[in-house]
């Protein structure tokens, strides 16, 4: 009886589930839909590229002049040529910096008159002019799914609609979310290909990456996933043996996660594209840099540098990067508090979330510092193979830089970061009288 109701279950969301998802697509089009008649814009629908003269001297920026995708005609005549930015990430690379930042412009008159609209970003109360729901992420991962792709057409519309009526001629699309998406170079050459065919024949488009070092990026995406989850999630919140999570060491976390790093491919793909698609730009910015992050992102905006640095003065309190909410010793912390839980040194009744705490203050107690604890460091194999892997993906990121002075440099920074690989031991931190004496004085096992 219960096979025969599960069978019609089956036949039955099998029949409907196509024709709902057919009026939910109808419905979200009606819903979405920047303009009725924009949805008859088709390909052969041209914009022609507009020239206009800009005055600035109503702004603080008086007597600046700037480019933009940009051919002077006179001095007071500026041709602007539509570029489409799609700001890629990745994560843990100045992104939030970045989009908080390009938000804090948006509230500058001048930013207008620039001629710059940022449509989309991930972070910063996660801004989009359209829906959340239309993400670009989604936009580009089921472009070959979606027909039409009512996801890119929300954009299109609303580009076309910007361009035309308001003399916006650059467009920012931020989302370190795209640089997950592991398509082929092949798809994204398709993905651009009609994207451009949307509009007129002077729009471009310009992929955007920023470089950090690959260890750097391991070790920041650790404490964030782990230090920021373990007060949030469930399964960090509970012991073990009730199907609780056991976070991992640092090391455990880059061997289980071997490739995990889209980037890499991410950079030949758009390499690729844009060499076979004069329309089509890559751009790859350096976290390292000396310079401000906010001014390298504007340079590829085409922004005067007086005005760029204009705009980062104003930004200059916004800040940015995503940090853990708590020190990185609250891993430490936790993982000892699971050891203790384990061998028996205190109350079973006792929760993961008090034990920790209570592991934290006798850490504040006593001062430590990394260099007084007993801890467990990295292999030379898994060191090596880490900065080699480090050594590649700067060549890759960077293919006419110095073989030589990368690996000497890059050699130098990841010596002084191997501590960071280092993780407690639990079972010699448990063999401490003082920590005993310490248990001793909260729990009578």
């Amino acid at each position: 009886m219960k096979s025969t109701k599960l069978t019609r279950l089956i036949l039955t969301i099998t029949v409907v589930a196509p024709f709902f998802a057919t009026w939910r697509n109808l419905g979200l089009m009606r819903r979405y839909s920047y303009d009725n008649e924009m949805w008859n814009l088709s390909h052969e629908d041209i914009v022609p590229i507009k020239t206009y003269n800009i005055d600035y001297s109503t702004h603080s920026f008086a007597n600046y002049s700037h480019s933009i995708h940009e051919v002077g005609i006179d001095d007071n005549t500026i041709i602007r040529r539509p570029t489409i930015f799609f700001h890629v990430g990745p994560r843990k690379t100045a992104t939030t910096t970045i989009q908080c930042s390009l938000r804090k412009y948006e509230t500058m008159a001048v930013w207008k008159d620039l001629g710059v609209k940022v449509l989309s970003t991930r972070d910063c109360k996660r801004r989009n002019l359209i829906n959340d729901e239309f993400l670009p992420f989604k936009c580009f991962k089921y472009w070959t799914k979606l027909k039409p792709n009512i996801c890119w057409m929300q954009y299109r519309n609303m580009i076309h609609d910007l361009y035309t009526n308001e003399n916006i001629t650059t467009f920012i699309i931020s989302n370190e979310e795209l640089d997950t998406l592991r398509l082929s170079k092949e798809t994204w050459e398709d993905i651009v290909r009609q994207i451009l065919a949307d509009f007129d024949s002077e729009f471009e488009i310009n992929f955007i990456l920023t470089y950090r070092n690959y260890w750097e990026q391991y070790l920041s995406r650790y404490k964030q996933k782990y230090a920021n989850t373990l007060y949030q999630r469930k399964r960090m919140r509970i012991w073990p043996k009730d199907e609780g999570k056991i976070v991992p060491t640092i090391i455990e976390f880059i061997e289980d996660t071997a490739g995990a790093l889209s980037t890499p491919q991410q950079i030949e793909s758009f390499r690729y594209v844009s060499a076979n698609n004069s329309k089509v730009h890559f751009s790859m910015m350096d976290f390292h840099s000396k310079t401000n992050i906010m001014k390298d992102f504007l340079s590829l905006l085409k922004i005067e540098e007086k005005i760029r640095d204009e705009f980062v003065n104003e930004t200059e309190g916004v800040s940015h990067m995503n940090k853990a909410t708590t020190s990185e010793t609250i891993i430490a912390q936790d993982r000892l508090a699971i050891a203790t839980y384990q061998a028996a040194l205190v109350p079973q009744n006792v929760t993961r979330h008090t034990l920790r705490n209570q592991i934290g203050r006798y850490f504040e107690e006593m001062e430590f510092s990394s260099k007084e604890l007993p801890l467990v460091c990295p292999s030379n194999e898994f060191t090596s193979k880490l900065l080699s892997k480090s050594i590649e993906f700067h060549k890759l990121s960077f293919p006419s830089s110095n073989d030589v002075e990368v690996k000497a440099e890059l050699s130098m920074k990841f010596e002084k970061d191997m501590n960071m690989f280092c993780y407690l031991n639990t079972t010699a931190f448990l063999e401490s009288k003082s920590f005993q004496q310490y248990l001793t004085s909260l729990y009578t096992i």
